[in-house]
């Protein structure tokens, strides 16, 4: 179960990054920086390591809920999987 300020952010990142493709890829880049910035700034979170598990909680939670497509996806070169763009 993700921490409780983790799934509220979810709610609205990821159906934002959801509908997002090919071509869009730098908005992609600039919407997980930003998130992952504002992770940074709460309190208990200064460390690199402290966003490790919000970090792999939300990408698994990316992996669980995102349909694939053509238009959204990438080949990962490290398991040969087809993944959503947000998690390259």
């Amino acid at each position: 179960m993700p921490l409780k300020w983790l799934a509220e952010r979810w709610q609205i990142f990821l159906p934002t990054l959801a509908g997002l493709g090919k071509g869009q890829e730098e908005q992609i880049k600039a919407l997980c920086a930003a998130e992952i910035a504002a992770w940074r700034e709460r309190p208990g979170i200064n460390q690199a390591n402290s966003v490790r598990k919000p970090l792999t909680e939300t990408r698994n939670r990316m992996r669980e809920t995102f349909a694939l497509s053509e238009e959204n996806t990438w080949c990962n070169p490290k398991s040969g999987a087809r993944e959503h763009l947000s998690l390259k």
